[in-house]
């Protein structure tokens, strides 16, 4: 058998074989990266519910040290006097975060106006929903 009647029987794949085989790759990318995205919204909520746990606990934990009881101003003050290591932060540096809303909205910790609650907000990004956090209702979803 010579190398002429070798090469013209052998078998290979068709341009149609190809491009079914191309289109089929692609699909199952596109479903993929679709899951991923899904999972790493997902992994990120689930970022800004601990990080608003961990701020929920410095600011019990702020409120039990002070006479007569009373929240911050600002949650800076939380890292000054080192009840969290440093302020958290959006996992994607969405504007806006974490929201801290002293309560009521005029309080200056000063005698007769002390901070006596708070609201902590953020957006997630599954649903858009917002996640609302106050001392009474710790666990509200809005």
């Amino acid at each position: 058998m010579s190398i002429d009647n070798f090469l013209k029987n052998k078998s290979a794949f068709t341009y149609i074989e190809l491009l079914i085989v191309v289109t089929v790759i692609l699909v199952m990318s596109g479903v993929g990266m679709v899951s991923f995205s899904s999972f790493s919204q997902k992994s990120r909520d689930n970022r800004r519910r601990t990080d608003i746990e961990m701020i929920r606990n410095a600011l019990n934990l702020y409120y039990s040290n002070q006479v007569g009881g009373f929240y911050p101003t600002s949650l800076n003050v939380l890292v000054n006097e080192g009840y969290l290591d440093q302020r958290p932060t959006d996992p994607i540096n969405r504007p806006g975060g974490y929201g801290y809303l002293p309560l009521p909205l005029t309080c200056t910790n000063t005698p007769n106006n002390f901070c006596t609650s708070y609201r902590i907000d953020t957006v997630f990004e599954v649903d858009d929903s917002t996640y609302t956090v106050r001392p009474e209702n710790i666990d509200s979803l809005q």
